[in-house]
């Protein structure tokens, strides 16, 4: 939504959903980027994100606090879908 509705690049809505986020909220020294020391959660993908969201229906890997689970699945909702596809 960010690129297509806020006129951000696919790097500058990374960058907004991530480090300014965390920026925002005081958070900025502990999270908001993926560095040594810092809390981070993020998604391993076989697709590049930055090419859309559709890169995300199949992850490789999730890692939440540093604990990954290889091939996630995901629950599918048609709906959802339809209604993200729209956007």
């Amino acid at each position: 939504m960010l690129v297509r509705h806020g006129g951000l690049t696919p790097a500058g809505a990374l960058d907004a959903a991530t480090r300014t986020n965390a920026a925002l909220l005081g958070l900025e020294s502990g999270t908001g980027t993926v560095e040594t020391g810092r809390s981070t959660d993020l998604v391993v993908l076989d697709a590049n994100s930055l090419d859309g969201c559709r890169a995300f229906i199949d992850p490789v890997m999730v890692v939440v606090r540093g604990t990954g689970v290889d091939r996630p699945g995901v629950k599918r909702h048609a709906e959802l879908d339809a209604q993200l596809d729209s956007l």
